[in-house]
C-alpha cells in the first residue's frame, strides 16, 4: 500500500511530532539537539516519554532533551557523528551527566520498518494463526507470559500460533502515536526457529497495511534472535534510539506468573485468511 520511502517519511513525521523537531533534521549529516515538548503526567506515563531521547536514521543524531536537562547535556552532541553517539565512550559519558540527575541510558533499541506488504513470508504449513479476542487477550495478559506481545497499553490486533492444539506464541500491534502500529511477539522456547515468530509477525503487518496502519517492530540491540525474526518477516532496519530512564529500579520487568491457558484452547473465534 505505501512504497518504503514513504513509511519512512510517516514515521520521521510522528517522531518529529514527538521531539519536538522538523522531520528534516533526521537527514541532516550534523546532531540536532531540541527541548522535548512539555507532556501532561498522563501522557508520560501512558508512553513513558518525559526522558532524554536519541534517534539516528544513520546521519546525524537527533537529541530530545527535557528542558532542565537542556543546559548541561547540549554540549554532549557536539562534534560527534550521529551514530558514535551509539558506542560505548559517547554513552558513558552522557551517562555519567545523567547521573548528577537521577537517570542512566536504558538499553539501545533498533527499530524495523517493512520493506513492503509483498515482503511478508506466508506461514509454514503447520503453524495456525487465529485471531485473540478482547477476553482472550486479556487472559494472555493477565498470564504475564508473554510481556514482549502484551505489554503495550492498548492493543489494536492480537494473534496466537499454534502447533497443532499447542500455543506455541502470541503477537500483538500496540497502538502508538499517528498511525504506527508497534508489534511485538513472544514465542515459547520449544517453538522457536519454527517460523512461528515470523509468521505472527507477518501477518500483523499484512493487517497493518489493509488497515492503513504502518507497522514497526523494535528490539535492543544485543537480541540478535529477535533481529533475524524482524529480517524473515520482510522487516530491514531503519533506525536506532536510546533513552534515559529514572536510576532506581529501571527496566525490571515483573515476571510473576498467573492467570489460565486453558481456556484459549477453547473459543478462538476467527483464523486469519490466506496464512
Amino acid at each position: 500500500m505505501h512504497p518504503k520511502e514513504d513509511l519512512l517519511f510517516l514515521v520521521k513525521e510522528q517522531l518529529a511530532l514527538e521531539l519536538g523537531c522538523e522531520a528534516a533534521a533526521f537527514d541532516r549529516v550534523e546532531n540536532t539537539v531540541v527541548a522535548l515538548p512539555a507532556m501532561t503526567e498522563e501522557e508520560m506515563d501512558a508512553r513513558r516519554d518525559g526522558e532524554l531521547r536519541i534517534l539516528c536514521f544513520g546521519k546525524g543524531a537527533v537529541a530530545g532533551i527535557p528542558r532542565s536537562l537542556l543546559s548541561p547535556c547540549r554540549p554532549l552532541f557536539a562534534g560527534v557523528e550521529g551514530t558514535r553517539l551509539f558506542d560505548f565512550p559517547a554513552m558513558a559519558r552522557i551517562d555519567r551527566v545523567l547521573s548528577r540527575y537521577g537517570r542512566e541510558l536504558g538499553v539501545s533499541q533498533t527499530f524495523f520498518l517493512p520493506a513492503g506488504p509483498g515482503k511478508a513470508p506466508h506461514s509454514g504449513r503447520e503453524v495456525s494463526l487465529q485471531v485473540l479476542s478482547r477476553e482472550e487477550t486479556g487472559v494472555l495478559r493477565a498470564s504475564r507470559r508473554f510481556p514482549h506481545a502484551l505489554g503495550h497499553r492498548e492493543i489494536a490486533l492480537a494473534l496466537a500460533g499454534f502447533e497443532g492444539e499447542k500455543l506455541a506464541g502470541v503477537a500483538a500491534a500496540g497502538i502508538d502515536g499517528g498511525r504506527l502500529w508497534q508489534i511485538g511477539v513472544d514465542v515459547k522456547p520449544k517453538s522457536r526457529g519454527k517460523g512461528v515468530g515470523g509468521s505472527l509477525v507477518a501477518a500483523l503487518t499484512r493487517a497493518g497495511f489493509a488497515w492503513g496502519r504502518v507497522p514497526y517492530y523494535g528490539t535492543w540491540n544485543a537480541n540478535i534472535l529477535s533481529k533475524r525474526l524482524a529480517l524473515s518477516a520482510g522487516y530491514y532496519p531503519a533506525w536506532i534510539e536510546m533513552r534515559s530512564v529514572p536510576k532506581e529500579g529501571c527496566f525490571r520487568r515483573s515476571c510473576g506468573r498467573g492467570g489460565s491457558e486453558e481456556g484459549l484452547m477453547r473459543g478462538f473465534h476467527q483464523k486469519i485468511g490466506g496464512c
